[in-house]
């Protein structure tokens, strides 16, 4: 690869949960001129502006320079060699999510954005430690605790045990580049009951319009995919004209940030349980059965919780065509059971094994006696791609535990459908923990 890994955002997420649950305050430092720190592995000459050099001669590269197609590549090797001959491992889900231990039983967690490190310890003399021997390899700046990391605001509180994520600025910059931060706030991402549809889109292309909500459309992914869940929806359904998008769809893109507008203070809180709730992963999963009113495929939601707060959700629609409700909540259930594979892993491999199996709460009676792997499946469920029978095997496996909910219970059927105001101020107050 020619480019440098970066960390997940739900991988930043799962580490914030953990530190609030183990009272661990979470660190910033950043790596200057990183890049150039890195040896080339190949031969390559360069000319340089402003030298007198004859017309056969060129300079050898001896160090990666920032611009070059394979720079990020080769600093990502250097620096992932130097944190293993430290003693820092990598989990296997996220490349750039490390763990250091040391016999006295301190551990360093390590988040790895390109050249911005986010850190956790419940050693701060071993996070000393760790500091000063980096900057001995790299110009390093520490900027203390961690009050801003890409474009989020972390507000970190010992007295409580909280530690709350939000993006109130981003917003902010977003409605001034839109020429929206005067505009009225509504109270719904979306209009209730209402469907985005390829039949709105223009028949001749207007680049202008499509740059314009391009542009826009990849601020609020960047927003819903960061801290906001209760957004999720309503930019998956905008996202969907890219394009050729008319005006219906930058009007539904405009009310998103009408509705950030009024709400940009809304923030991720994950916070200290004493109970046996503490590091314990546990979701919502549900699907909108021929929700896209265009190709009647259906639309898959989830959210997963952890210490108080979210630290994964989807909002997608379902590749294939469900035949009933039951198809469309198996199939969303079998995408989430694959993300809960992967975050229960992670938690085991810093440290916090699962020991009972993680709890989805759904509404579909049919989904949730079909799961059992020790039932036999109807028949009129044979032509369902073997590939989510995988539920089956991640509850037979422990993995997984599928408990009904009511659907007025169901907190991911706002990552399906738009809803009326009363839902998502609901929702809102789940998820960000409000009274």
């Amino acid at each position: 690869f020619t480019y440098a890994p970066t960390a997940r955002l739900w991988s930043i997420r799962l580490l914030t949960a953990i530190a609030a649950q183990e009272g661990m305050t979470l660190h910033k430092f950043d790596l200057k001129s990183a890049f150039i720190t890195a040896d080339m592995d190949k031969e390559l000459y360069v000319d340089i502006p402003g030298f007198d050099l004859k017309q056969s001669e060129a300079v050898l590269l001896k160090k990666a320079l920032y611009g070059g197609r394979s720079s990020g590549a080769l600093y990502s090797r250097e620096i992932n060699n130097w944190l293993l001959q430290y003693g820092f491992k990598p989990t296997s889900t996220d490349e750039t999510l490390y763990k250091l231990t040391v016999p006295s039983g301190g551990v360093v967690y390590l988040s790895l954005y390109v050249d911005d490190g986010l850190c956790a310890t419940n050693d701060p003399k071993l996070l000393d430690k760790f500091l000063k021997d980096l900057s001995q390899r790299y110009q390093l700046s520490d900027t203390g605790v961690c009050e801003w990391h890409l474009g989020m605001r972390f507000v970190q509180s010992l007295e409580d045990g909280t530690i709350t994520l939000d993006q109130e600025s981003y917003i902010e910059s977003v409605l001034r580049r839109f020429g929206m931060e005067n505009c009225n706030a509504v109270k719904t991402p979306m209009i209730p009951h209402t469907y985005l549809s390829k039949h709105d889109c223009p028949t001749v292309a207007d680049r202008e319009s499509i740059k314009y909500y391009q542009q826009l459309v990849g601020s609020l992914m960047y927003i819903s995919c960061g801290t906001r869940p209760d957004i999720a929806h309503a930019v998956n359904s905008c996202s969907q004209f890219m394009s050729n998008p008319g005006p219906t769809h930058i009007e539904a893109a405009k009310r998103i940030l009408r509705y950030l507008k009024g709400t940009k203070s809304h923030h991720l809180r994950y916070k200290t349980h004493k109970d046996d709730s503490r590091n314990v992963l546990f979701g919502y999963v549900d699907a909108d059965h021929a929700g896209d009113k265009d190709d009647r495929k259906s639309v898959s939601g989830y959210i997963l919780m952890l210490n108080g707060g979210p630290v994964s959700w989807s909002s997608r629609k379902i590749k294939v065509t469900s035949l009933s409700s039951f198809e469309s909540e198996w199939y969303s259930a079998s995408m989430c059971g694959c993300e809960v594979q992967v975050l229960r892993r992670t938690l085991e491999e810093l440290g916090f094994v699962q020991d009972a199996p993680t709890v989805l709460f759904e509404d579909n009676a049919a989904c949730i006696y079909s799961s059992d792997p020790d039932r036999p499946m109807n028949s009129r469920s044979k032509h369902i791609d073997t590939r989510v029978f995988k539920l089956r095997e991640l509850v037979g496996d422990k993995v997984l535990q599928l408990v009904k909910i009511s659907s007025g219970e169901q907190l991911a059927d706002n990552l399906t459908k738009g809803l009326p105001e009363c839902s998502v101020l609901k929702f809102c107050q789940q998820v960000f923990g409000y009274d």
